[in-house]
C-alpha cells in the first residue's frame, strides 16, 4: 500500500518524507504547540524570515511576550549623549555595554572624551595611551579632578517598531497551518489557500487593515443571536487569557482573516483575501465566522457558528402542527 505524502500548507506540493520537518503555526517562540507538516525550507523561510523578524529586540511582538511572562531580548535605547543603553523589560535595569568615545587629533591639540562607567572609561584612555607611545599623555589618576564629570540620566530614549509585511507573512503563515489542520490535508488545494499564499507576498495595503473592532460588533451580535441556548466559544479572547487563533469572517466571495498570537490581534488588523470559505461540513458554506483555535494539547479545533445557528434554529422549530 502507498500512503500519499502530505501536501506542505506553505507551497502546496507534497512532502517527502527526507523533507519532512514539523513547523509551529503560532510560532515557538511565543510558546504556541501545534504543528503541521511542511518542506524544511518553507518552515526555515517562514520561521527565519518573516517570524525570525517579529523578535527584533526593538519590535512590538517582544513587548508582547513580555508582557505574557515569555523570554525577551534586551530592547535597545539611546541617552540624550548619543550613547547607546540597553533595557531588560522584565527586571526595568538600564544598561550600557559600550563605552562612547569622541576623540579629536590636530597639530598641536589633543581631544580624548569619553562616557560611560568608571571601569569602561580607564579603559579606552589606556587603550587610546597604548597606540599613542610617543606622545606625552599623562595616567588617567593624574588628570585633575575637573577633568571628570558625573552624568546621570533620568530617561532613555527607545524606538519600537512592527514591520507589518512581516507581520502578515506570520498572519498568513499561521492562517495556512490551522486551515490545514482544521480542514484537513485538501485544504492545501482550495482557492483561499493559494490565496493565502499570495497574500504572503504581497505587502500589506491599505484596504487589508480592517478595524479591529469589527471583531468585537460580530462577537456581540454571534452572543446575540444564540443567547443561552448554546454557549460556546467567543471569538474575541478574554481578558487575561493566552489564545492562538484564526477566525475566518466571511464576505461574500471574499474572506477577512484574523489571527490572534497570546491574544493579540496580527497587525495588519485583518487581512482581506479573494476567495470565500470552504466548508467544513459537505453542503453547509459559512456566513458566520469559522474559529480555529488551538487548544491546551496544542491541537486546532474548528467552530462553525453558522453549523451552531442553524442547530439552535432547527431546535426552536416544533416537531409538528395542530390543525
Amino acid at each position: 500500500m502507498t500512503i500519499a505524502a502530505p501536501p506542505c500548507p506553505f507551497c502546496g506540493l507534497p512532502v517527502a518524507d527526507d523533507d519532512l520537518s514539523m513547523d509551529h503555526v503560532f510560532g515557538d517562540a511565543f510558546g504556541a504547540r501545534a504543528k503541521v507538516p511542511a518542506h524544511r525550507s518553507c518552515n526555515n523561510q517562514s520561521g527565519g524570515d518573516a517570524e525570525g523578524r517579529l523578535h527584533h529586540p526593538n519590535s512590538l511582538m517582544n513587548l508582547v511576550r513580555w508582557r505574557h511572562g515569555k523570554a525577551v531580548k534586551d530592547i535597545p535605547a539611546t541617552f540624550s549623549s548619543g550613547r547607546t543603553a540597553r533595557i531588560n523589560p522584565s527586571t526595568g535595569v538600564v544598561s550600557s555595554p559600550h563605552v562612547m568615545v569622541n576623540k579629536v587629533e590636530s597639530e598641536g591639540s589633543i581631544s580624548f572624551q569619553a562616557e560611560g562607567t568608571q571601569a569602561q572609561v580607564e579603559a579606552a584612555y589606556e587603550k587610546w595611551r597604548s597606540r599613542h607611545p610617543d606622545l606625552p599623555l599623562p595616567a588617567l589618576s593624574d588628570l585633575p579632578t575637573d577633568a571628570f564629570e558625573s552624568v546621570v540620566y533620568e530617561s532613555a530614549e527607545v524606538s519600537m517598531k512592527l514591520d507589518l509585511q512581516a507581520a502578515q507573512g506570520t498572519a498568513v503563515k499561521a492562517a495556512l497551518g490551522a486551515c490545514t489542520l482544521a480542514y484537513g490535508p485538501s485544504f492545501t488545494a482550495t482557492p483561499l489557500a493559494a490565496a493565502l499564499r499570495a497574500a504572503g507576498q504581497t505587502p500589506p495595503a491599505q484596504y487589508c487593515r480592517v478595524a479591529a473592532t469589527v471583531l468585537d460588533s460580530t462577537d456581540a451580535l454571534i452572543a446575540e443571536m444564540l443567547a443561552e441556548a448554546h454557549p460556546g466559544p467567543m471569538l474575541v479572547p478574554r481578558e487575561g487569557s493566552k489564545e492562538y487563533d484564526v477566525i475566518l469572517l466571511p464576505a461574500g466571495q471574499e474572506t477577512v482573516v484574523f489571527v490572534h498570537v497570546l491574544s493579540t490581534l496580527m497587525p495588519p488588523y485583518g487581512i482581506k483575501i479573494s476567495a470565500p470559505v470552504p466548508g467544513l461540513s459537505p453542503g453547509v458554506s459559512p456566513v458566520l465566522p469559522v474559529l480555529l483555535r488551538e487548544d491546551a494539547d496544542g491541537r486546532i479545533s474548528a467552530t462553525d457558528f453558522t453549523e451552531i445557528l442553524m442547530d439552535v434554529l432547527a431546535a426552536d422549530q416544533p416537531d409538528s402542527f395542530e390543525a
